[in-house]
Formats: structure tokens, sequence, C-alpha cells
């Protein structure tokens, strides 16, 4: 909605010179079915008018001194492109004309109609009051002439515009919208395909602290497995009495810890009595506690028997590097660890590609057909690029957090963000109906007609092309919705009195 809020001080309006045959017909009874535009003495006039919540599509007779005419007015919320279902309208005339027509039914879902008139002519001006539970939303349209007789009125009478006629009926019914085009940043941006890989700081290499046979303690590990902190994943057992027989060490360090423990507890009771020395006490006390140091470094991991490897952090099983009854000698790699909780993305791309960027410090993710912003997933460049030299690539990695449980070793889409253009004129990815390589938007006219055109596409990121041509700014363009725009400009592509809806 952001865009709409500039409508408010420009009060964009698409108007008045946008005219249809008029001849006598009835929504409320027959809606836009027995709405005929064709075959009429003098066309009408079509206001398009935006204010900050609603957009305003009228369709008015020409006011002539002593005919009856018609005002049919569309009103359409701008938060959601539906009609209003309820409230009243007032249509005050003022100038040479003053009155205040009142309609307080809705004739169908977002239309209002009332009869009128004129007694008198001269230039009028026009001012539409819509209101509902306190909600009162005013829209003024130009000043109109209201002429003594209908030749009168034809010498102002202008041709009838051609273009796409899409009714809003029918953009009521399905996800339809509208922007307004206004100048906006965008950056310079590169595409190149990103490799999701594990951030090497968070990769746990599972080591032998022994030699000996290896047992895999839980039957279900395996790789992408997630393994919780302290989980105990190997034990092994040694198969020898050499000297780094962990068994051997394990019985070897309990009995030192046991009859140090016992000399200490002598000696301080002599010590207590003054039967001996501080010297003594305090030995037999350093000795007791560096072999219990030695002795629960040993039970920690070998449990009296075998040493029992345990995960040093919590995380997933990359890669398993043994199996059950395998001998391994102290330092063999037992398994891989990582913590997917945060990953990286290699990038690489051409150095005449990234000479274009002068500093990447931003970019836009297309993942499973959906573009992410970097900072949605709290992703940094990490470091500085990195040249391959006689490749002609350079390598970026960006570390982002994992929260769309991305696996690694897959590839995505990446838009690189380098120096920003100010002023451009962008359109969002929905907004352009491409065929055939060549790029169009629906640009509308007025409430009902829209015009298919050509623009030219300078650049991308993600959500947003880059127009360079094509496009001005102020005019309103279809957002959502241009599937159905394109179908209805293969019957409609003719001037608006043949319409009918």
């Amino acid at each position: 909605m952001t865009k709409y809020i500039s409508l408010v001080l420009f009060m964009l309006i698409i108007v008045a010179c946008s005219k249809t045959k008029f001849e006598s017909h009835d929504h409320a009874t027959g809606g836009h079915d027995d709405h005929g535009h064709g075959g009429g003495e003098i066309e009408n006039i079509r206001f398009t008018v935006f204010s900050t919540k609603h957009e305003l599509f009228a369709e008015v007779t020409p006011m002539i001194q002593g005919k009856e005419g018609q005002f049919t007015v569309h009103f359409t919320k701008l938060s959601d492109f539906k009609p209003v279902t309820k409230g009243s309208l007032k249509i005050v005339l003022s100038g040479a004309i003053s009155e205040t027509l009142t309609v307080d039914i809705i004739a169908r879902t977002g239309i209002f109609i009332t009869r009128y008139t004129p007694k008198s002519t001269g230039s009028v001006e026009i001012k539409f009051i819509y209101s509902d539970n306190g909600l009162t939303d005013t829209i003024k349209v130009p000043s109109q002439k209201c002429y003594s007789s209908i030749e009168d009125a034809k010498k102002d009478e202008k041709p009838a515009e051609k273009g796409i006629t899409f009714l809003k009926e029918e953009s009521w019914k399905i996800d339809f919208s509208l922007i307004h085009v206004i100048p906006s940043n965008f950056s310079e941006t590169v595409k190149a395909t990103g490799k999701i890989i594990n951030n090497p700081a968070d990769e746990i290499i599972i080591t032998a602290s022994t030699s000996g046979v290896v047992e895999i303690l839980d039957n279900s590990l395996t790789p992408g497995k997630q393994v919780a902190l302290g989980s105990k994943m190997f034990s092994i057992k040694p198969g020898s009495l050499r000297e780094d027989n962990m068994e051997l060490k394990y019985t070897q360090a309990k009995s030192n810890f046991d009859r140090a423990k016992k000399d200490y507890e002598r000696v301080s009771e002599l010590y207590k009595s003054k039967i001996t020395s501080e010297r003594e006490y305090l030995d037999a006390k350093s000795s007791y506690e560096n072999t219990e140091a030695i002795f629960k470094n040993y039970a920690q991991s070998s449990e009296g028997k075998s040493i029992v490897i345990k995960s040093s952090k919590g995380g997933y099983l990359r890669k398993l590097m043994v199996n059950s009854g395998q001998f391994v000698e102290a330092g063999t790699t037992l398994a891989v660890m990582a913590n997917n909780n945060k990953l990286m993305i290699l990038v690489d791309l051409p150095t005449n590609e990234f000479s274009k960027l002068s500093n990447v410090s931003d970019a836009n993710f297309v993942i499973d057909n959906k573009t992410v912003k970097m900072k949605e997933l709290n992703g940094k460049v990490s470091g500085s690029p990195i040249s391959s030299g006689s490749s002609g690539f350079v390598t970026l990695f960006i570390q982002i957090d994992n929260k769309l449980n991305l696996i690694t070793n897959s590839y995505i889409s990446v838009y690189l963000f380098g120096s920003n253009l100010p002023n451009s004129i962008t359109v969002t990815k929905e907004s352009i109906w491409e065929d055939q390589g060549n790029y169009f938007v629906f640009v509308q006219k007025h409430g009902e007609l829209f015009e298919k055109r050509e623009v030219t596409i300078k650049g991308f990121d993600g959500f947003n092309y880059l127009v360079g041509s094509g496009l001005n700014q102020n005019e309103v363009i279809v957002n959502k919705g241009t599937y159905r725009v394109m179908l209805a400009s293969k019957t409609s592509e003719l001037p608006s009195q043949t319409h009918a809806h």
C-alpha cells in the first residue's frame, strides 16, 4: 500500500476524455449484461480516480438540459481490490447546477446507480462522497459542462478509445491489483548460481582417541540423522596389550588412584594429630589429586573397559567413516558432524561480471521458485571475494541462517546487488507478461480499459524489473492478474464502443 499513499498527493485522475455510447440500461435488474454501449446518441464520460482508500470508476451520461441521464459508479477497495459491499453514496453537483443526489442502496455489489435530469446549463463541479459506518471518502473529478442540446454536446465528443476491455466485475472475482508507477531505488544486479554448503566452522570431526575395535552404538546412525549433544556414538575396545591399550591404562589409573586416596586419608589423620610433617601431608595430597584427575579422565570415556565416544556438539551426521568391528588407530576419523543452523552459499561468477558490482553488500535468493531477501535469513557476505586466478572466476561466500531447511550441495539462483540507481522506473515480477522474449505491461487507460504496451528491461533483482523504456511515471498498471487481462486481449482489442458488459 506504500505506493498508493502517494496517490493522495497526486489524486491521479485518468479521466473524462474516454467516452462510450449511451443508451438506457439498468444495473440493478440485469447487471452489466444489460449495460450496452452501442447504438446510442452520444458517448458516456468515464472517470477513474484514486483516493487513498478507493478506486472510483464512474460512467456518466453527458449532462444535457432537460434530458435524463445516469450515473453508474463503481467503488473498489484499494486494500484488496475487491468491491465495496455496503454503504451509501452522495453525488454533489455545484456551480451552474446546485444539487445533491443520494443513493442509499447499492444496486449491485460494488456499484451505485442513479438517474438525473439537469435543469440548467454551464460548468458543473462533481464530488462523490462514499459513506459506511463512520468511514467517509470524498473524491472529486474535473469540472464538466452541462449542454443545452445533444447537438451542442456532440461538438465536444471525442472518438471512442481502443484497448483491452476487462470489466470490474471480472477483476473483483480474481486475485487482481493495480500499482501506481513511482520512481524508486534499484540496484545494479548480477545473476549467479549459488551452492549451499556447510559452514566449515560448524563442522565437527569425531576421531578415535585410542586404537582398538570400534562399535557403532546406535544402529540408526546414518548420514543425515540428528544427533543430540552428549549422545553416545561409538565405543572402542582395545584389542591388544600394547601401550595404547586403554583398558590396561584405565585399570592402572584406578589402582594408582585407590592407593593415593588411602595414603592421603592416612596422612591427613596423622597431620591433624601433628604426628607427621606438613611436607609429607602436602606430598600425599598432591599425589591424590593427580591420580584422581588421571583416573577421571579415563573413566569418563572408557566406562571401565572400552572408550565411549560422545558427540561434543549437537547437529546432524554428515559422514560415517567406519563400520562396526573395524580396527582403528588412534586419531582415525570416525564421523563428520555438522550443525546446519547456519549455512554458507558459495557463489562463483566470472570476473567480468563481478567487475560490474563495485561492492556486494546485499542479495536476493530464488529458493523453490520463491524470492527471498538476504536480510530475511540474517545473511551477510563473509570475508572478501576470492579470485581464482587463471580460471577467470571470483568466489563469494554468504553466511545465512537455515530458516528454510535448506539441503547442503543443492543449488539456488542468487541476485547480487551492486551500485544503487536512484529514480528508476521499476515494476514487480507479477506486472510483466513475457511473450517470446518480449516484455509487456498492461496500462490502465480507465477503470475497465487497458493498453498492452511493450517495455524494455534493463535489470531484474528477483522481485522487480528495471524498465528502460515504454513506461512513464504516474501511470497505473496491472500488478496482479496479468494473465487474465492477457486472455481478455485476445477478444477485446476493439474500440470501447463495441464492448457490452
